[in-house]
């Protein structure tokens, strides 16, 4: 059977699943094959000031992710792996896990598919200064995908004596 007769004219079998998407947001919501972000695509965060304790302020943020995947490679497993990263190189937040992505009945062949991820989480993130999120497939170098943003401290205000 040639391709033709196959429905597969046109496909590139050398596709490798990549990242479309990877950026932070305030929060993330994958919903039916859908992201739903707020606050999407920043780069500069400002990181509360310290609890009176001295303890670091916890920061919510949102990842999202979408990821193509090739005809090729669908019904098979593909590792993810997300990371945020100071400019060091040591780890602030890693995500790991498997996606498997398949192919509906009514698809044409040929056709890629996509898929959304959600990621959303608490840090503490200990310094102000340069980050990086960085995203990985299947553990190929080719498919790195980076977002760099930067921390800031929110300056404190004086606290004054009250007067009477």
């Amino acid at each position: 059977m040639s391709e033709s007769e196959s429905g597969t004219a046109g496909v590139t079998f050398a596709e490798k699943a990549q990242f479309e998407l990877l950026c932070l947001a305030n929060h993330v919501e994958a919903i039916n094959g859908l992201l739903y972000m707020t606050g999407g695509g920043w780069t500069e965060h400002h990181r509360p000031p310290l609890q009176p304790n001295g303890s670091t302020t916890i920061s919510h943020i949102g990842i999202a992710v979408m990821v193509r995947i090739p005809w090729n490679e669908t019904n098979r497993p593909h590792r993810f792996q997300v990371e945020i990263q100071d400019l060091d190189g040591a780890s602030v937040l890693k995500v790991e896990g498997d996606l498997n992505v398949g192919r509906p009945a009514q698809i044409v062949p040929g056709t890629a598919q996509h898929a959304c991820l959600a990621i959303n989480g608490e840090l503490a993130f200990l310094r102000g200064g340069g980050y990086v999120l960085r995203g990985v497939l299947n553990g190929e170098a080719a498919t790195l995908r980076t977002w760099e943003f930067r921390v800031y401290d929110v300056p404190t205000m004086p606290t004054q004596p009250q007067q009477l």
